[in-house]
């Protein structure tokens, strides 16, 4: 069973006040990014043909958005009028550990398909994918080995006068090293892929669309971010540092959520037929070429183009965006 912790043990407090501050900041950051470019996702998103990638759009900007709020603040989750039981407090616990790894599944798809467009190539896909694979499944057991290994949860009395109740993490588990390694690793490899090909098509260099450096300079801050959350929760989490992992843990969730929706609006933009990138030659607008369909004016998602190599680049006024 488990115990009922002193509500006055002044670590716990003071450990479960970070673990708010950054549940707070982290989902008001959410809400700010998704407002002020909600009317460009009226326009580009929800105004345009539904495709797969509006799913991944939506998984992305507002599943992984409930997952956060529901999750309530690290280490403590939401108060309850009466002693959690064993079941409850450990169904907390994972939840929340599994939601890092529920958002990055999202942005991840997105971030291969984008490299999938620039390269072209069924060996590259394939390699991503296994490589997805298994990184996905090694950040998933290092997880499981964390949860079930030494971690142990206990009950705060947070309001004695209402007889509200809390979760806590009063033990963690001594095995916490790798849980971020094969995402962090994963995500750079996919970073360097798009910025390799990238410069390769001279996207740094081109005028003739005025989304090609804002999406190139998006990538390149959405990996910044990425990797320093990440790798802040991976330091952390590692080394025991319950009030850092408190703050930066939904910090790296909203992150993620923001990196795979902003990719998807930003390519939204570009494939949109009056759009300013529609005059440009399709084979480097954005960071993805783009081919021929065979229905006038119909958007498709990136998930949907073809690897196949003898097809070729066609002009805008030919042409219907694949994504």
């Amino acid at each position: 069973m488990l115990e009922v912790v002193d509500r006055f043990n002044l670590g716990l407090i003071e450990r479960d006040q970070y673990a708010v501050y950054g549940w707070i900041s982290a989902l008001t950051w959410l809400l700010w990014s998704l407002l002020i470019s909600f009317d460009d996702e009226i326009t580009y998103v929800w105004k345009s043909k539904w495709t797969r990638c509006h799913l991944l759009y939506v998984y992305e900007r507002y599943v992984v958005l409930l997952m956060t709020l529901s999750m309530g603040p690290v280490w403590n989750g939401w108060k309850i009028g009466s002693p959690p039981s064993d079941l409850w407090c450990h169904i907390i616990g994972i939840y929340q550990s599994g939601i890092a790894l529920a958002a990055i599944l999202g942005t991840d798809i997105i971030l291969i398909l984008r490299v999938r467009a620039l390269y072209f190539s069924r060996k590259i896909t394939i390699f991503l994918i296994v490589a997805f694979v298994v990184q996905f499944v090694g950040g998933a057991v290092t997880a499981i080995l964390g949860l079930a290994q030494g971690r142990q949860f206990g009950r705060v009395l947070v309001i004695p006068e209402r007889g509200e109740y809390t979760c806590v993490s009063s033990e963690i588990s001594g095995f916490r090293i790798g849980n971020w390694i094969p995402s962090i690793a994963f995500e750079t490899l996919l970073f360097f892929l798009t910025l390799y090909q990238s410069i390769q098509q001279g996207f740094h260099k081109r005028k003739d669309s005025v989304w090609r450096v804002p999406i190139l300079i998006d990538g390149i801050t959405v990996y910044i971010l990425l990797f320093v959350t990440s790798a802040m929760c991976e330091v952390a989490w590692s080394r025991g540092m319950q009030e850092l992992i408190a703050v930066f843990y939904p910090w790296n969730i909203a992150v993620i959520s923001f990196s795979g929706s902003r990719l998807i609006l930003n390519m939204r933009k570009t494939a949109t037929p009056n759009g300013a990138g529609r005059d440009a030659p399709l084979t480097t607008v954005g960071d993805i070429e783009f081919y021929q369909m065979t229905t006038a004016d119909e958007l498709t998602c990136v998930d949907e183009m073809s690897v196949a190599p003898e097809r070729t680049p066609v002009r805008a006024e030919q042409d219907v965006i694949d994504v």
